[in-house]
């Protein structure tokens, strides 16, 4: 009544396009055991959801938080085909399925169900319990959900619910024919157990080779629909190839023009490189010849500053004579204009007036020191330290008065002659 089977990543587009009749809805196929007209009589019972069944296995598997991701051989999805008894009420057949629905989802969890789809259009109405196999400690294990005690209790713990949901005796194992039944009851009674339970047994592999038929049916199709896709890719294969072998000329092409640019490349650098020396030692020399130029700036920099220091001292002297000589012509004017005096005559006039002027200063100014000198009485008066720079100051301007005045006559002597 029950078969569970198991399935990895790779097979749940298979599986889940089988339950919902994808290639026979989409693609028009066509199978000995399913009645294409009646398939609009299949439904489902589990969960309504806007994602496809693929998604919501692996939104479900990435919800455990696992540690690691789960291998590529991890079983990710068991399905349990439930076969409806030939012995129960047709007309209770959505009653029947729902109860399994009820039972399954129990036992192995309402957030873990992909889908309950019941097959009508088949020989026997079915339905597949499509389930993501998480332990109670959060795992993704089939081997835990279903393991060998989950099979052996499989079959009574559903019996028994089945009954107390449907009020009434739902057979496990399928009841024989009624013309079975009729050519058994005349057997012995040894006879007629050994016989309905080789009977029992026979019917069990008959549905049993059912469902692995419509299994290897089922993987057949996928068979199919795989090596169908396969050879489209192998022609987009080829055609990705030819554009490959297209960009693998374009390429070589391209590198053969890299290779010549980086040769060009390579030469114009070694001759940049080779200039750049050649600057260096030129800036080298340049900085050389800069550094003695500097040096040679500063000296003529120390000329020029002595220079200007010399030219002051000549200016000062060139003025001071432009003075003297501008004072030449007025008093030889005043000479021209005397009583027919001479200008040699005028110039010693000046000069005795001077030497005497500036002997009368001398004698004074002994005359001051001399006093200094001698000791006077405490009544006397103490001679005025004022009044003997004042005597000082004058001798010295009477001796620089003279030596100008003997080199003003000595000029005009000069001119004179």
């Amino acid at each position: 009544m029950a078969h569970v089977e198991k399935f990895q990543a790779a097979a749940l587009g298979r599986m889940c396009g089988h339950y919902e009749r994808r290639a026979e809805i989409d693609h028009g196929y066509k199978r000995d055991n399913i009645d294409n007209e009646r398939s609009w009589l299949n439904y489902n019972l589990g969960p309504q959801r806007p994602e496809s069944q693929v998604e919501f296995i692996n939104d479900r598997i990435d919800s455990l938080n696992l540690k690691r991701r789960p291998r590529k051989d991890a079983v990710r999805m068991c399905d349990c085909v439930i076969t409806m008894p030939k012995s129960f009420d047709p007309s209770r057949q959505r009653e029947f399925f729902n109860a399994a629905y009820a039972f399954l989802s129990q036992r192995y969890g309402e957030e873990n169900v992909v889908s309950a789809w019941v097959h009508r259009d088949e020989a026997m109405p079915h339905m597949h319990f499509a389930w993501v196999p998480v332990t109670q400690d959060g795992r993704l294990s089939a081997k835990t959900v279903v393991n060998r005690l989950n099979l052996k209790t499989l079959h009574p713990d559903m019996q028994v619910a089945m009954e107390t949901a449907l009020g009434c005796k739902v057979e496990i194992l399928l009841d024989p024919e009624k013309a079975g039944e009729k050519q058994l009851s005349s057997l012995s009674q040894p006879e007629y157990v050994a016989a309905k339970a080789e009977l029992a047994r026979i019917e069990n592999e008959i549905a049993a080779a059912g469902e692995r038929l419509e299994c290897v049916q089922q993987r057949e199709q996928s068979a199919r629909a795989r090596s169908e896709e396969l050879v489209r890719e192998a022609y987009a294969s080829v055609d990705e190839c030819k554009g490959l072998d297209q960009q693998i000329v374009q390429l070589k092409a391209e590198i053969a023009e890299s290779d010549r640019n980086a040769d060009s490349a390579a030469a114009a650098i070694k001759t940049e490189t080779g200039r750049a020396g050649k600057l260096a030692e030129a800036i080298q020399a340049e900085t050389n010849r800069a550094s003695s130029l500097a040096g040679a700036i500063q000296i003529e920099r120390s000329r020029v500053s002595r220079l200007e220091q010399a030219l002051e001292r000549v200016k000062a002297q060139v003025r001071r004579v432009i003075a003297a000589i501008k004072r030449v012509p007025s008093a030889m004017a005043m000479a021209m204009g005397g009583k027919s005096r001479s200008a040699r005559a005028f110039w010693q006039a000046k000069s005795a007036e001077a030497a005497g002027r500036a002997a009368a200063n001398a004698r004074a100014v002994a005359k001051a020191k001399a006093e200094a000198e001698k000791p006077t009485p405490q009544v006397a008066e103490k001679p005025s330290t004022r009044n003997l720079k004042a005597l000082l100051a004058a001798h010295e301007a009477l001796e620089k008065q003279r030596g100008t005045t003997k080199q003003q006559v000595e000029r005009s002597n000069k001119w004179h002659h």
